[in-house]
C-alpha cells in the first residue's frame, strides 16, 4: 500500500513545481525515465 501513495505524492511534487521551475520530469511512471523540461 506504500507504493501508490509515493506514486501520487511524487506525481503532486511535480505539479507543484511545473508552477515553480523547470526540472526533469517523470512522464512515463512505469519506466521512470526523465524527460529534459521544455524551454
Amino acid at each position: 500500500p506504500k507504493l501508490p501513495s509515493l506514486l501520487k505524492m511524487l506525481l503532486w511534487a511535480q505539479n507543484q513545481l511545473d508552477e515553480k521551475a523547470s526540472y526533469p520530469r517523470i512522464n512515463n511512471l512505469s519506466t521512470a525515465a526523465l524527460e529534459d523540461p521544455t524551454v
